[in-house]
């Protein structure tokens, strides 16, 4: 099974610069930003492995991945595409749930959690943006189809 480093390299331990070069000639190779990691020990899609949040050796690496979070918005990454969570989470629902979970119990979080809350932030907005915008095409697609059954 060839796996895309569309879905190793937003958890790689190299320079951010690099992972993004590794993702664009993957991208450009035809791999989906929507694919889905059928791995044993996969999280979901590209972007589900872009805000990760993994052991905390990885926090350092994964609060420079909003560029990731960005080149796959760009390249067509759906933000509302569920992932192998148990509960079918969206990366939007994933960041969400850290949000709330934040606000109700902000004492259970480590400092090096904490430190990832503006990368979180940055990155549920980028893909909230994409959502909606995904979402009002979806309606205009909609609209014209009733339209043209009328």
């Amino acid at each position: 099974m060839v796996v895309s480093s569309l879905l190793t390299e937003p958890v790689s331990y190299v320079p951010v610069e690099t992972r993004l070069a590794a993702m664009r000639v993957a991208l450009s190779e035809g791999f989906s930003p929507n694919e889905l990691d059928r791995r044993p020990r996969g999280v979901g899609r590209p972007l589900d492995w872009a805000i990760e949040d993994g052991a905390p050796a990885d926090y350092a690496y994964l609060k420079q991945n909003l560029p990731i979070v960005h080149l796959l918005l760009e390249a067509g990454a759906d933000p509302r595409l569920p992932s192998r969570h148990p509960l079918g989470w969206s990366p939007i629902d994933s960041l969400e749930a850290f949000f709330k979970q934040y606000k109700i119990r902000p004492q259970d979080f480590s400092p090096e959690v904490l430190e990832l809350k503006p990368f979180y932030e940055k990155a549920l907005e980028a893909m909230k943006r994409v959502a909606d915008k995904l979402n009002g095409e979806f309606a205009l697609l909609s609209c014209c189809v009733c339209l043209w059954f009328d």
